[in-house]
């Protein structure tokens, strides 16, 4: 293994040095990856970072990668702007094949897709494998974008789609005024 110095959280293996029964591993960010990938992800801060990962051979010329990662991330409430501290937990899976072996539809060929059964195209397979890389990248996606504090809600009224005046409020300021068509149809009834 080799930390890379391009990427935040860098741990490369040697895709040669993979035993056949598979490699087991545990990676954990230190504080500087840690600070450098809440800086990528645009967080306040990562707390913690760890992920338990095996890579196996797969289909004789490829590898598996199966794991799962458990991170703790504070965030910016869009709605009250406090902070908020979020754990995240969730599975890592990926395949790799090399480029020779992976199949791609001729142009202008029907491709049928069955739904029950979309399995993601595997990735290409280079010499070395960077299994922090594919940890931060999942770390990404499973951060929530629009993060809300428990209760927050935009308005004093926590209501899916209410204002903070109610939609009664709403309804009775649209009788006060005008509309257009009210308009029209005293210009009929006075002329």
């Amino acid at each position: 293994m080799t930390k890379g110095s391009d990427v935040e959280f860098s741990r490369v293996y040697r895709v040669a040095d993979i035993p056949e029964s598979g490699l087991a591993l545990v990676l954990e960010a230190d504080e500087a990856e840690r600070a450098a990938l809440a800086r990528r992800f645009g967080v306040e801060a990562l707390p913690s970072l760890k992920a338990d990962v095996t890579l196996t051979p797969w289909r004789k010329v490829g590898l598996r990668l199966q794991g799962t990662f458990v991170a703790e991330v504070v965030q910016i409430c869009v709605v009250t702007l406090a902070p908020i501290r979020t754990r995240l937990s969730e599975t890592v899976e990926r395949r790799y094949l090399p480029g020779d072996r992976l199949t791609s539809p001729q142009a202008g060929a029907e491709v049928v897709v069955d739904p029950e059964e979309v399995e993601e195209e595997p990735d290409v397979l280079d010499e070395r494998i960077d299994v922090g890389e594919v940890v931060a990248e999942s770390v990404a996606l499973a951060i929530d974008p629009y993060p809300r504090k428990e209760g927050a809600a935009f308005g004093s009224d926590a209501g899916e789609g209410r204002s903070a005046r109610g939609d009664d409020d709403l309804d009775n300021a649209s009788e006060k005024m005008d509309s257009p068509f009210n308009i029209l149809k005293k210009l009929k009834t006075d002329g």
